[in-house]
């Protein structure tokens, strides 16, 4: 998938990938698959923000998955939750909001 292709190749970049502390932004993010797979990964990202102009309802249930009962062996939980930002990537003001949420995080960004 898009999704695992992306994510194999952001890993297996060197620099500050996999550092303590960084953020991923997911642009056009659709239902979100490369957030959610992000946010599993105990190594990944400290921060996840999913960008698309859709409306929000139909996306993964993030919070649910950080709330789950993480005793359950098999169940998978999300380590970083995903915040998302429904915005148009073709609007005019789309660059300073996205400017705005990189520096609220204040994290190194990918």
């Amino acid at each position: 998938s898009e999704s695992v292709a992306t994510l194999r190749a952001l890993f297996s970049h060197s620099g500050f990938v996999g550092a303590e502390g960084w953020h991923a932004v997911d642009l056009c993010c659709g239902k979100s698959l490369t957030s959610a797979l992000l946010s599993l990964d105990s190594e990944g990202p400290k921060a996840i923000t999913a960008v698309d102009w859709r409306d929000p309802s139909g996306l993964p249930h993030h919070e649910e998955a950080l709330a789950r009962d993480r005793t359950q062996a098999e169940a998978a939980y999300a380590e970083v939750p995903v915040t998302y930002l429904q915005h148009d990537v073709l609007a005019d003001d789309f660059l300073p909001t996205l400017q705005q949420r990189i520096e609220d995080v204040g994290r190194p960004t990918a």
